[in-house]
């Protein structure tokens, strides 16, 4: 299969598919090239604006991971031709007046990995990162978590605290981009737990949420990252989650 072409990815009303690519700093020019090709300018303006070099990989492999994946699920729709615009929080989304599927999405992208999520007419939100360093205090985590998730990271031993930091935080960070608000929704005011067979969420009144309107997953990328994601849904539906590698016929692939 030629470049930018992409089979069809079948993708029901109550799945959330998620697709990862590694090590995008160790992609060859001309990969980078391929993909640079499908961005628009404002995409490679902003790449460009990246003081470092991986800083810059990333964005654009995230970025075209995106393209070539929604022209899965739209393939009348090649992934140069895609056209997003910005919430007033900065979450790119597709404008609703194109006429196409009723796809959403989000992306992240850390040392070593960039992520994306697609879902059918429903708020997503993804996160990843990289687990390091390998020792770290509990300073950020006391500044921006729940009393509640605090608690609970102290009272683990401390070579357990650092999968639970980041479990705790690639859910927060997931939940505020499926909500498109970004760091205006207060880290500390919802808490997460892993007491039950799901994962549990409590919620400040004053945030006007409920859990029962959320699904959340963590997935295992690899194994030196953490990622989770947050997918709206009505109360007590099941949603189904699936983790997708990167297809071998996207532009990275020599």
């Amino acid at each position: 299969m030629r470049s930018g072409e992409s089979s069809v990815t079948a993708l029901g009303s109550a799945d959330v598919h998620v697709w990862v690519l590694e090590a995008p700093e160790a992609a060859s020019d001309a990969r980078a090239e391929r993909c640079a090709a499908l961005l628009s300018v404002n995409e490679r303006a902003r790449m460009g604006r990246f003081h470092f070099a991986g800083d810059r990989r990333r964005y654009l492999f995230a970025h075209a991971l995106v393209r070539t994946t929604l022209s899965r699920y739209a393939p009348g729709t090649p992934p140069a031709r895609w056209r997003f615009r910005t919430n007033p929080h900065g979450r790119p989304e597709l404008p609703p007046e194109d006429g196409g599927p009723p796809l959403r999405f989000n992306l992240s992208h850390t040392e070593g990995l960039v992520a994306c999520a697609v879902a059918l007419d429903r708020d997503v939100g993804i996160d990843v990162e990289h687990l390091w360093p390998q020792t770290f205090d509990l300073g950020l985590a006391r500044h921006h978590f729940a009393p509640a998730e605090v608690a609970g990271l102290e009272a683990l031993p401390p070579e357990a605290r650092r999968a639970r930091f980041f479990a705790l935080w690639t859910l927060k960070e997931a939940y505020i981009k499926a909500r498109g608000l970004g760091l205006a929704l207060p880290l500390e005011r919802f808490a997460f737990d892993f007491e039950g067979p799901a994962i549990g969420v409590r919620f400040d009144p004053e945030m006007g949420d409920q859990p029962e309107r959320w699904h959340f997953a963590r997935l295992q990328a690899t194994a030196v990252h953490a990622l989770a994601l947050a997918a709206r849904r009505v109360p007590g539906e099941t949603l189904s989650v699936r983790l997708w590698p990167s297809p071998s016929e996207f532009p990275w692939t020599d």
